[in-house]
């Protein structure tokens, strides 16, 4: 059974950031060791993020409901429930602040977000036009009008964009981050890392850079540094799931079928309702010989998404095994 070469995407997170909405941004062994250095600390802070968000969301709600004519207020509880993903609840709040400010740019900025994260991409896009309207110089803005510009597929338009934002705002990671991804994506790879790269002068503890720097010397064959690129998108940010299952992914390549399996492993163990990783763990039990784990993880991969055609094809393969026979 083959290796999946004709998988559309093969690394992760070369995602597009969206900024200027929300007040903040959160940056994103042996067994024993990982649940001892690893998931008690990150259960302890993720209890201490959902402790600070539910002091934001109690403090501006305690704002809007002694001044209801606040738009501040109402913004700010509309950037809470939108840090949650309570969209409906964040686009009541964003409403009301611009019926309070019809003037305001954040408000619209924020409804850009929601209508993005809904699908709603030309409704994003008008949003974040009336955002630069209110606001030209708003480099937030301009690079999120360069996110929906480039899920529409309108390269120089997106990449205009996000030159406007850096223009505005020299220091300013995330766009230079999203300028990579665009020309990562158009297999621009030398442009992809100088703008990866920017984004770590600024920024050096930028997980996501790191990861995507990882991701373009991948394609190019250079192995080796990519190992390195995701290892310190891991040291910085250890429950970077992307950065496991990109990990696996080379040292598939590299023919470490051990380190790719221990890599999937961790991945599985942050996120276990990953259809892709147990599939990719699945190949790379079958490369080990151990085929009965390999179905195991293959069954689970169809389970989590039936209609995932190339676990449908690899199953189909694997059943033909005389070693799996009944």
């Amino acid at each position: 059974m083959g290796y999946a070469k004709r998988r559309k995407v093969e690394r992760r997170g070369v995602s597009l950031e969206k900024t200027g909405s929300t007040t903040s941004a959160l940056k994103p062994y042996h067994l024993i060791v990982f649940i001892l250095f690893i998931l008690i600390p990150l259960s302890f802070a993720t209890h201490k993020r959902n402790a600070t968000w539910r002091g934001k969301m109690m403090l501006w709600k305690d704002v809007v409901q002694k001044s209801p004519k606040n738009a501040r207020g109402h913004h700010n509880l509309g950037v809470a429930y939108l840090d949650k993903d309570r969209l409906d609840e964040a686009l009541r709040e964003y409403t009301i602040a611009l019926q309070i400010n019809p003037y305001a740019r954040l408000p619209h900025n924020g409804l850009g977000d929601i209508y993005y994260k809904k699908g709603w991409v030309e409704e994003a896009i008008k949003e974040y036009l009336t955002a630069i309207k209110l606001n030209p110089d708003d480099a937030s803005s301009h690079n999120n009008l360069g996110v929906a510009y480039s899920k529409q597929g309108r390269f120089n338009d997106a990449v205009q964009e996000y030159l406007t934002a850096l223009r505005l705002r020299p220091d300013y990671p995330d766009a230079y981050i999203n300028l990579g991804n665009i020309y990562y994506k158009h297999s621009r790879f030398d442009e992809a890392i100088r703008e990866y790269s920017k984004a770590l002068r600024i920024d050096p503890n930028f997980a996501k850079a790191y990861n995507n720097l990882g991701n373009v010397y991948s394609d190019k064959g250079r192995y080796g540094e990519a190992v390195q690129e995701y290892k310190k998108a891991l040291k910085l940010s250890p429950d970077y799931v992307n950065a496991y299952y990109n990990l696996g992914l080379v040292y598939y390549k590299q023919g470490r079928f051990d380190d790719a399996i221990q890599a999937y492993t961790t991945a599985l163990r942050l996120d276990p309702q990953d259809a892709d990783s147990h599939l990719n763990l699945g190949f790379a039990y079958w490369k080990k010989g151990l085929q009965h784990k390999a179905k195991e993880e293959i069954e689970i991969a169809l389970k989590l998404r039936p209609d995932f055609t190339l676990a449908q094809e690899a199953f189909k393969s694997i059943r033909k095994d005389p070693a799996l026979s009944e």
